[in-house]
């Protein structure tokens, strides 16, 4: 988990409020618009959006919950367009480049959130040189995406866009996915 806010200054980047939606009952999407009645854009590249916008629908929160498809490096956003941006389960897949947080902070409102749940490691997989069998036999060569807390926290702190709050493993977080 790492969570942020921008540093006061010059900012840029793209944001969506979660890329890669699990769609298991619209949980994960519809947590703020339920919680706390939050406008809740989704976007995905993946999944589109009328089969999006059901499952919310049939969550409870289609009223708040707008459907978009889109590319995580092409976002249809204007800067400045939202007060959070969290992703789950997804910034992995776009999200390692040295230049998306630039891209992503920039629509951001000034004092916005951005936080990311994603599949992590405990050590870097370059270091032992080789992926663990077992994360291999379930996902592949995708691992080599999964980085550490300590990672992600370089990662975002060097750019000197955003302070970050938290980067921590969740360890009982892989629970989650065997639901």
């Amino acid at each position: 988990m790492v969570a942020g806010g921008p540093r006061e200054g010059p900012r840029s980047a793209p944001g969506d409020a979660n890329p890669r939606p699990r769609l298991r009952e619209g949980r994960d999407i519809g947590l703020p618009a339920r919680e706390y009645g939050a406008e809740v854009v989704a976007a995905d590249w993946w999944i589109a959006p009328e089969e999006a916008a059901a499952v919310f629908a049939g969550a409870g929160v289609g009223d708040r919950v707008t459907a978009v498809r889109a590319e995580a490096h092409a976002l249809p956003f204007e800067e400045a367009s939202f007060d959070a941006v969290v992703s789950v389960d997804a910034f992995e897949y776009f999200g390692t480049a040295d230049g998306y947080l630039p891209y992503l902070v920039r629509f951001l409102r000034a004092g916005g959130r951005l936080g990311m749940a994603t599949p992590a490691t405990t050590r870097e997989a370059r270091r032992p040189g080789a992926i663990p069998p077992h994360i291999k036999a379930v996902v592949g060569w995708e691992a080599m995406a999964w980085h550490t807390a300590e990672w992600w926290r370089f990662q975002w702190e060097v750019t000197e866009l955003v302070d970050v709050t938290s980067a921590r493993p969740q360890p009982e977080a892989w629970r989650d996915w065997l639901l």
